[in-house]
């Protein structure tokens, strides 16, 4: 894939304009709706189109580059085999995570704020659940995997020609993104390695459909556990023995999915655009 679009610290300065506008398109919306009402089937079409708004810094930098979105997205097609495989990474990730967890757990007392802010996330009819839905499994996972990993790890991987740097920068600022759980060391822990294996995966298939997948599994799977046991704070717990069997299989799973993963080349855009300097063709162009 050719990467001609922008440079590694344009990218980077685009990630954040679109970071800053998901804050005060959300902001603005959610100050605007409960002037109004205090409905929380609204307050999730505000969370909606807040992370929507998010992608406009990228399009409105894409319209004066006269380039298209499909330009610069990993469209490597997948594999019957490449899916399964992505699958069965996320049913292990999440067991793990959730092992790793119950784990930290023991060393840290849960806020009563995230408590709180999790139990805003119940839902008390049908509409709510769709649009609850719609926000964490649909639109959250596309637009933030399209902005961190297609579109800021594409461009730090084009400049450093290599994986980890590329993986690692929009990771950590992904787990900034998450603001409301940095004050709690444990879930700021878990989403840093969620983001890291949303990279390195997509670093792995050459396609964006890969991450967008393990975060939309992700996020269904907290939502399913927030309603139907938000009591337990995971399949996983201390009090019973027998549960860590569930850590060991996502163990298990997680490794046999990264070994087979792993043996896919890595997906590194050709680096057309140097920091600093200006491609052949543009120089060609001043004769």
């Amino acid at each position: 894939m050719k990467l001609d679009i922008l440079s590694k610290n344009e990218a980077l300065l685009v990630a954040i304009s679109c970071l800053f506008t998901g804050f005060f398109a959300s902001g603005l919306l959610h100050l605007t709706i409960t002037q109004v009402t205090d409905s929380p089937t609204w307050e999730n079409v505000a969370l909606i189109l807040g992370e929507a708004a998010m992608i406009l810094p990228i399009l409105y930098v894409l319209n004066l580059r006269q380039q298209r979105l499909r330009t610069f997205i990993p469209r490597k097609k997948l594999s019957p085999v490449i899916v399964t495989t992505v699958v069965v990474f996320a049913f292990g990730m999440l067991l793990t995570l959730d092992g790793l967890g119950a784990i930290l757990d023991q060393f840290f007392t849960f806020p009563e704020w995230l408590e709180e802010m999790e139990a805003g996330l119940l839902w008390q009819s049908t509409p709510e659940l769709i649009l609850l839905i719609a926000a964490g499994v649909i639109v959250a996972p596309a637009i933030e995997e399209l902005i961190f990993r297609g579109f800021l790890q594409q461009a730090m991987a084009g400049y450093y020609q290599h994986l980890l740097p590329a993986i690692v920068a929009p990771a950590v600022l992904f787990t900034i993104f998450h603001v409301q759980y940095l004050m709690y060391l444990p879930a700021a822990i878990e989403l840093l390695l969620l983001a890291l294996a949303f990279g390195w995966v997509m670093g792995k298939t050459g396609s964006l459909l890969a991450p967008i997948l393990l975060h939309a599994l992700n996020n269904l799977a907290s939502l399913i556990w927030l309603g139907t046991a938000h009591d337990s704070p995971g399949v996983i717990t201390p009090e019973s023995p027998q549960s860590w069997g569930w850590f060991i299989l996502g163990l298990f799973l997680l490794g046999i999915a990264g070994w087979r993963l792993n043996r896919e080349p890595d997906y590194i855009p050709f680096p057309l655009i140097i920091e600093g300097t200006r491609r052949p063709e543009d120089r060609h162009g001043d004769r």
